[in-house]
């Protein structure tokens, strides 16, 4: 592999060389300047052009053209499915689950009842109530 590798390098630079000393025989013989004649290579000026905005130019516009255009030039051969009755469907259930789900997501916020002091209670009094009661049971 090294030896491929490097004839490859190998010709790439002698190729390389022979064709800059071609193109100089071809392109460089019009160049030639004798230093005593007053021939001098005139520089080129380029005009300044306005800028003329009249073409509206909407890249994204025009690529979503294109593909439109060739997906519509495309034949896409669909098979024909054949029609299968395996999952059974009840609509019943199917609302019913979706009714739960629906009243379980249902989060009922509590509010705090303002504290009433009403009733009297006496604990002891119930304690001994609930003793006498249990204790004559027996």
């Amino acid at each position: 592999m090294k030896n491929i590798a490097q004839s490859l390098t190998v010709s790439a630079a002698l190729y390389t060389l022979l064709f800059l000393l071609i193109a100089s025989i071809a392109f460089g013989s019009e160049l030639k300047l004798n230093n005593n004649s007053k021939v001098v290579p005139q520089e080129i000026a380029f005009e300044e052009e306005e800028y003329i905005d009249d073409i509206p130019f909407d890249t994204e516009a025009i690529a979503e053209a294109y593909f439109l255009n060739e997906s519509m030039n495309v034949e896409f051969n669909f098979e024909e499915e054949a029609y299968v009755d395996d999952i059974p469907f009840d609509t019943k259930s199917v609302a019913m689950n979706y009714k739960v789900e629906e009243y379980l997501k249902n989060v009922y916020d509590f509010e705090d009842e303002s504290y009433v002091d009403d009733i009297p209670f006496n604990t002891e009094k119930i304690a001994s109530e609930v003793f006498f009661i249990y204790y004559y049971a027996k």
